[in-house]
């Protein structure tokens, strides 16, 4: 049975504000502490500085804008066009 449509919003919320924690984050936490040449990391993962105007905590901005965006795809991914074959699924690049 499809989800309804704000079970998509709130699962594409959670997950976008998840991902956001784990990969991003966690990205940024390999590249500060990995020397990579041409690559440099100026501020750290997981920061609580406060962001103006409101003073809220920089990784729960970054969580709340990431989720926005795991929003509107969670409101859109039922209506990408999708091919399936014998190898699967994949997103039509033609109408």
């Amino acid at each position: 049975m499809p989800a309804s449509l704000p079970a998509r919003a709130v699962l594409g919320f959670l997950a976008a504000a998840l991902a956001v924690l784990t990969f991003h984050q966690g990205m940024i936490l390999v590249l500060h502490f990995t020397p990579v040449p041409g690559i440099q990391i100026a501020g750290w993962p997981y920061s609580l500085a406060p962001i103006p105007p409101l003073g809220v905590p920089q990784v729960l901005n970054l969580c709340f804008w990431g989720g926005l965006y795991g929003l509107a795809f969670g409101l859109i991914y039922p209506r990408l066009p999708r091919q399936c074959g014998s190898t699967g699924c994949s997103w039509d690049s033609a109408p």
